[in-house]
């Protein structure tokens, strides 16, 4: 079997089986085993359940499995699917599932041998364009997870472990912390990934924990809203937004009665203030 940690292995896949990555897909493979054992490493004790995003040639995959995880792998494309099956799931027979669909349209929790309740992690090296919508799936999903390890672009990394109250934070990056702590824990120079994308990438860690003490629908209504129009006042933007209940300056008085500035921004406020502000659109639209 060609290695698929390694670019000898990668390189052999495209040439002998015509296995080339798919442009529209995003698909970049990591070629190396020292990153994809730290990725593992970041993961908790083995012998749990795993669910991967992209499993692509296999590399993550063989190295989750290699170190006693059980894995249900979801990959689009059905080639991938294909050389998964031919390659690892004969090998890991009891370890390995591979499922054929698109993971952002999936249900999770209901695909087969998930159990919600099960400690599950989840893992992958994330395509650019569906990074935002699939992070923001963890803050909402059913299944019960415990820790996420994705390898994203390093400038999507920067925002999201911005923490809430600086410039650079974004929506997703609020969301996230909800039911999670976020952090980036190391980089991956491009040159690492074949084909070689334009930019470098890093990989994050989110670490489940309680809920913040507000609804989530509040919260991702108020985050989603003052980010929606981030230049201009707080004020403002939740009055433009949509299923907004209040004017501008109705807002306005409502802010200054919680202590919060209604000529703040949206990334000015702490994860606390957007929790307050949460409570408080929750409390006039009930």
């Amino acid at each position: 079997m060609m290695d698929p940690r390694t670019s000898e292995g990668i390189l052999q896949l495209v040439r002998s089986q015509g296995l080339n990555p798919y442009k529209p897909l995003g698909q970049h493979f990591l070629m190396s085993p020292e990153i994809l054992n730290h990725i593992v490493e970041l993961l908790p004790a083995p012998r749990v359940e795993v669910l991967e995003i992209g499993p692509g040639p296999g590399g993550l995959t063989l190295a989750l499995l290699e170190k006693g995880f059980k894995v249900l792998a979801i990959e689009v494309d059905r080639r991938w699917t294909k050389h998964l099956e031919d390659q690892l799931v004969c090998q890991f027979p009891d370890r390995l599932t591979v499922v054929e669909g698109d993971a952002l349209a999936m249900d999770w929790a209901s695909l087969e041998g998930c159990d919600p309740p099960a400690p599950w992690d989840v893992v992958g090296n994330l395509p650019y364009y569906i990074t935002a919508p699939l992070l923001a799936k963890l803050a909402q999903t059913r299944l019960s997870w415990r820790t996420a390890v994705v390898m994203v672009q390093k400038e999507v990394a920067d925002r999201l472990s911005t923490m809430p109250g600086a410039r650079q934070t974004n929506a997703l990056g609020v969301i996230l912390r909800y039911n999670a702590t976020v952090e980036t824990v190391f980089q991956v120079d491009k040159t690492n990934f074949y084909p070689v994308p334009e930019v470098d990438s890093a990989v994050v860690r989110l670490v489940r924990k309680d809920p913040l003490p507000v609804s989530y629908e509040a919260f991702h209504w108020v985050v989603h809203a003052g980010f929606g129009h981030r230049r201009k006042m707080l004020r403002q933007a939740l009055a433009q937004s949509l299923r907004s209940p209040f004017s501008a300056q109705q807002w306005a008085s409502l802010l200054r009665g919680v202590g919060l500035d209604p000529t703040a921004r949206a990334e000015n406020l702490t994860i606390e203030e957007w929790v307050v502000l949460a409570q408080v659109f929750l409390g006039h639209t009930r």
